[in-house]
Order: C-alpha cells, then sequence, then structure tokens
C-alpha cells in the first residue's frame, strides 16, 4: 500500500481578509498568484514561469534577477513556505525540478 499525501487542502485556501473579502497575500507572506502556481506545480507539474522556476531549482540570482517586486519583496517567505509544507522531492536543485515536472507532480 503506498501512502500520497493530500495537499488540496494546504494549497487551495481561500484567505479572507478583515473584511470577509480575498486578500491579494495569502496567510504565507506571499502574493496569491504566486501560491497558486506553486500549488499548481506541486500538484501536477506545470511549468511555474521563470521566477519560481529559479526558486525551485535553488537558483537565488535567477529568482533575483526574474522575479517582480513583490516576489522579490517575499521571497524569504515563499523558501521558508516550501521547506515547511512542499514535497522534498519538487525542489532544491535544477535536477529535482526537472524531474517533478517530467513526473507530472504529486498526481502524476
Amino acid at each position: 500500500m503506498s501512502y500520497q499525501a493530500d495537499y488540496s487542502k494546504l494549497f487551495l485556501k481561500k484567505p479572507q481578509g478583515s473584511n470577509g473579502g480575498e486578500r491579494s497575500s495569502v496567510g504565507h507572506g506571499m502574493p496569491k498568484r504566486t501560491h497558486t502556481l506553486i500549488s499548481a506545480y506541486i500538484e501536477t507539474g506545470i511549468d511555474p514561469g521563470g521566477f519560481l522556476q529559479a526558486v525551485f531549482e535553488n537558483d537565488l540570482m535567477g529568482a533575483v534577477l526574474r522575479g517582480d517586486e513583490d516576489n522579490r519583496n517575499n521571497l524569504k517567505q515563499i523558501i521558508k513556505f516550501l521547506i515547511d509544507n512542499a514535497p522534498s522531492k519538487c525542489f532544491g536543485s535544477k535536477e529535482a525540478y526537472e524531474a517533478w515536472r517530467k513526473k507530472g507532480g504529486v498526481s502524476g
């Protein structure tokens, strides 16, 4: 019997602001669009774009050069989120990134 973690509850939460509406950033301190792309990459292995590819590949210089201001300002929170929540096999090197994409993420 193989075990497969259910990441959907962790990644698909809809944060609420004080007025009951959605905030532009999620509770992990990153832009909502970044959180959505991270979730999709982990679940299905989609191409998350240049900035997140650099993050997943552990390419700090590439991440800083490719990221917009919001993502650069939240880079520490994004990395901490991955370390604390993402499967360790989906990030850390170019090889890990490519293998995760080829596998099709958690659902592959």
